[in-house]
């Protein structure tokens, strides 16, 4: 059995992920890089004197952290609202584009309110998205293909995509990664877990979480006693 996974019951949809293009392709905030007067000015100054070897790599530096810099004012983040109390998470499109796209549609339409952390395993895992506090569970609506050849690892404080053991079986449960679990990573020719975002704030509230006492309940091992909540899920308009 791969971990983490979406419980048995699951009945997962087969289909494209949401049905449409996502509007997160390619590098947010960043045009096409093309040769300046800076750049002419260093070609000249090598052609006459050593300094294009001082000059290029901070040339480089500093268009690089600007591409950098507009990724993260583009990156979006969301807030849950839960019983344990807030987390702000930010999400990474310029890494997982399709994942994102689906998780804030997801987020959006309200999929998330009211379902609970269902699987909470200390040292592990916090999992969400799938059931209500009555163990009710909610059919996503489609599933996403997987994204773990992203280079992002499950180190913890990040989230993390849920799925059964086909790699592209992600729709609506995710994780957050309360442990270094480098082996979800993604491997040569194996799929790992999509890493779409991170924790930036409330992570006292994952460990509270995390350190609640759970029960198997329906069948289902690591459920919260007292069912932890999430009373609204949303694209957060503030920066973190």
């Amino acid at each position: 059995m791969i971990e983490p996974i979406s419980s048995a019951k699951v009945s997962h949809i087969d289909g494209n992920p949401g049905g449409r293009t996502s509007r997160w392709r390619g590098r947010p905030g960043c045009k096409e890089q093309r040769p300046s007067k800076t750049a002419d000015i260093i070609k000249n100054l090598g052609e006459r004197s050593g300094l294009a070897r001082w000059l290029r790599p901070l040339l480089a530096f500093c268009i690089a952290g600007g591409a950098a810099t507009a990724e993260a004012e583009d990156a979006p983040s969301v807030r849950l609202d839960t019983t344990a109390g807030e987390i702000r998470i930010q999400l990474l499109p310029h890494k997982a584009p399709r994942t994102v796209e689906n998780f804030l549609q997801l987020a959006e339409d309200g999929f998330y309110d009211g379902l609970i952390f269902h699987r909470v395993i200390a040292n592990f895992v916090i999992q969400a998205g799938g059931y209500d506090a009555a163990m009710n569970y909610r059919k996503p609506p489609r599933t996403v293909a997987n994204e773990s050849f992203n280079g992002l690892r499950n180190r913890r404080g990040t989230v993390a995509m849920a799925r059964l053991a086909a790699p592209d079986s992600a729709d609506a449960q995710f994780f957050i990664n309360v442990n270094d679990n480098t082996h979800l990573d993604a491997k040569p020719g194996q799929p790992g877990y999509t890493v779409f975002g991170e924790v930036t704030a409330g992570m006292d509230a994952v460990t509270t979480i995390e350190l609640s006492d759970t029960q198997v309940r329906d069948g289902m091992a690591g459920v919260p006693t007292a069912p932890i909540i999430i009373n609204r899920l949303r694209r957060s308009p503030d920066k973190d």
